[in-house]
């Protein structure tokens, strides 16, 4: 009799690519079938290990992640994405989660192997400021452009692929960065931190800096960081699976005049402030 239609108990594994659950309590974790004859799709609990589930046989796409995340992913583009403005400006800023997809031909007592990848990196930008105006300075603002809105979910942190560096985005955009002042000795910083789900690899990244003194005057200054974000998805990454995040430091020299001239630039897993 034949029994190639019927549901299959199938061993599935869950395997956290340099990644760590968010939480390990519970059923944290959704697996979702998308049969390939375009049925409905199934979706399961699970937890942190290996999903008690029924596959059908054939060919299906099977799209895993954190509870944490879910409200970031479309199940059936197999994408995340975070909400934006009509200006592309995000109006969200997602929190840790990771996931994964995969397609694959299901056949009878099938060990599959479902990895998870992480999909949220924090890209903190650091601003060294000398010179006899930095004392003027009241505020400091940006605006980070060429940012993922939406890409793949496999385009992680790292990309599956590993010959991808620089993954496309779906949908791209840009966001906003604020700055807090901090002191590292005698020297003057400015940090701003956001979470994003990647860049988008086909175009540039542009950094917006509008400092604004005391007497009102604020002094726009483009910066090109494209090259500056070129390891934003595969470098200086936690293999033990704890969130690293890039750095971007860019330093300043402002006159007297209020002229902003940028003299140093550096990136990486690095911080130039020293926590107290």
């Amino acid at each position: 009799e034949s029994t190639d239609h019927c549901p299959k108990k199938a061993n599935v594994l869950l395997n956290w690519v340099e990644t760590i659950p968010v939480t390990e309590e519970g059923t944290p974790v959704n697996v979702v079938i998308i049969p390939g004859d375009g049925s409905p799709e199934q979706v399961y609990d699970s937890d942190v290990h290996s999903p008690d589930i029924e596959i059908p046989i054939g060919e299906q796409t099977i799209i895993v992640y954190e509870k944490k995340g879910e409200e970031y992913v479309n199940n059936r583009q197999q994408a995340v994405s975070v909400d934006t403005d009509a200006d592309g400006k995000m109006t969200d800023e997602p929190d840790y989660f990771s996931g994964g997809c995969v397609t694959v031909e299901v056949k009878p007592n099938i060990d599959l192997e479902l990895p998870l990848y992480k999909q949220v990196r924090e890209l903190i930008i650091e601003l060294k400021l000398t010179g006899d105006g930095v004392e003027y300075i009241n505020q400091i603002s940006g605006n980070v452009d060429g940012v993922a809105t939406e890409r793949h979910i496999n385009n992680g942190f790292r990309p599956v692929d590993p010959t991808i560096i620089r993954p496309p985005a779906i949908r791209k955009g840009n966001v906003d960065y604020s700055f807090n002042s901090a002191m590292n000795g005698a020297e003057t910083f400015f940090s701003g931190s956001r979470k994003l789900l990647g860049i988008d690899g086909e175009g540039k990244q542009t950094f917006k800096l509008a400092v604004t003194f005391r007497n009102g005057d604020t002094h726009d200054l483009p910066i090109d960081i494209t090259e500056l974000m070129d390891g934003f998805h595969t470098e200086d990454l936690d293999p033990e699976g704890s969130e690293r995040p890039w750095y971007i430091k860019l330093a300043f020299d402002v006159n007297a005049s209020s002229e902003v001239v940028i003299v140093d630039w550096e990136d990486g897993g690095g911080s130039w402030i020293t926590p107290d």
